[in-house]
C-alpha cells in the first residue's frame, strides 16, 4: 500500500519499514512484520498497575487491584470507531480532555492496511498494531474496509503481543484480534480482544463464535472485549448474572428504544441482519464467556 507514492522524508527513529503514503495521502510507515503474514507483533510500551474499561469485562476476572500489584495507577482505555483514519481525526482525538491520561486507544474501522503506520501517530509518541479489513479495489475513498487497531502510549512501558484472529486476509467482512499486555510492574498479564462487525454483512453467528474461543485464559489473567459490534442490546442484563451479582453492579443506562431480538430468536443466517438480531447473538456470546457489558 502506498508503493506508488513514496515520501523522501527521513524515517522515524526506531520505526521499521519504508515510509509511504496510503490511498488518501496519509503519510506513514509500512511495517514488514504486519499481521498479513500471520506473524505476531511485539513492541515495548508502559508501566501501569491496574486496568479499567467501559467495554465488556469479565465478571470474576476483572482487571482490578486485587490481581495487579502494586495498585498505584489505573490503566485507561478509549474505544473509538474512527470511520476511516485521517490526520484531522487524529488531531481531534489528541485534543480530547481525556486523551492525555490514556494508555491505550482501541480504534475500529480505521480503513488501513495491516502494515501501514500513520506518521502522525508515530510522531505523537504512540505505537500502533492492527489487522486490516477487506481490500476494496475500486473504492476512491478508502482502499480497505473495517479494521481493528490498538494504539499504545510509548511512555507506558507495557509489552504488547498481537495475535490475529480473523481479518481481511481471509476475506472476512468482520475482524477480531487478540492482544496480550504484560509488564514487569504487573503481577499478571491481561488480555484485550478487539472486534469490529460490519453492519452490512452476514455470517454473524459464525463470527461471534470465533472471538469467544479466545476466552481460554488462566483465571488470574483478566480479559476484555472491546470494539464496535454494531449491535443493539438496550437495557438487557446478561442472563448468566445472578440477582445478587446484579445488585452489586453500577446502574446501567442503555437505549431502551433499541432492544435486542427476543431470546427465542432462531439461528441467524441472514445476509443483512438487523442491529437487534446482532444484539441477541452478541448477548449469547456473553452468556458463554461470562462477560458483562
Amino acid at each position: 500500500m502506498g508503493s506508488k507514492d513514496r515520501c523522501k522524508r527521513k524515517r522515524e527513529k526506531g520505526a521499521k519499514g519504508k515510509e509511504s503514503m496510503d490511498h488518501e495521502g496519509n503519510r506513514g510507515v509500512e511495517n514488514s512484520e504486519g499481521s498479513r503474514s500471520g506473524a505476531e507483533i511485539k513492541s515495548q510500551q508502559n508501566p501501569s498497575n491496574s486496568t479499567q474499561n467501559q467495554n465488556n469485562t469479565k465478571q470474576k476476572q476483572s482487571a482490578s487491584t486485587s490481581s495487579l500489584t502494586p495498585p498505584s495507577k489505573m490503566i485507561r482505555i478509549l474505544t473509538v470507531n474512527i470511520d476511516g483514519h485521517s490526520k484531522a481525526k487524529w488531531t481531534y482525538l489528541c485534543n480530547l480532555s481525556c486523551f492525555k491520561n490514556l494508555d491505550f486507544n482501541i480504534m475500529t474501522e480505521h480503513h488501513l492496511s495491516s502494515t501501514f503506520r500513520p506518521v502522525e501517530i508515530v510522531e505523537s509518541g504512540w505505537s500502533i498494531q492492527q489487522v486490516g479489513g477487506v481490500y476494496k479495489r475500486r473504492s476512491r475513498q478508502h482502499e480497505y474496509r473495517g479494521g481493528v487497531a490498538i494504539l499504545t502510549r510509548n511512555e507506558a512501558g507495557l509489552h504488547v503481543e498481537q495475535t490475529r484472529v480473523i481479518d481481511g486476509s481471509s476475506a472476512s467482512p468482520h475482524q477480531a484480534v487478540s492482544w496480550k499486555i504484560s509488564s514487569d510492574n504487573l503481577a499478571h498479564p491481561f488480555h484485550i480482544t478487539g472486534m469490529y462487525m460490519s453492519r452490512s454483512e452476514g455470517i454473524v453467528e459464525e463470527f461471534f463464535q470465533t472471538p469467544a474461543k479466545q476466552n481460554n485464559l488462566p483465571p488470574n489473567e483478566p480479559h476484555i472485549y472491546a470494539g464496535d459490534n454494531n449491535s443493539h442490546v438496550g437495557e438487557e442484563i446478561e442472563a448468566h448474572l445472578s440477582s445478587q451479582e446484579i445488585s452489586k453492579l453500577p446502574e446501567r443506562i442503555g437505549d431502551d428504544k433499541h432492544p435486542p431480538e427476543p431470546p427465542q430468536m432462531p439461528f441467524l443466517d441472514s445476509d443483512r441482519p438487523s442491529s437487534k438480531q446482532r444484539g441477541r447473538v452478541f448477548l449469547k456470546m456473553l452468556e458463554k464467556t461470562h462477560h458483562i457489558i
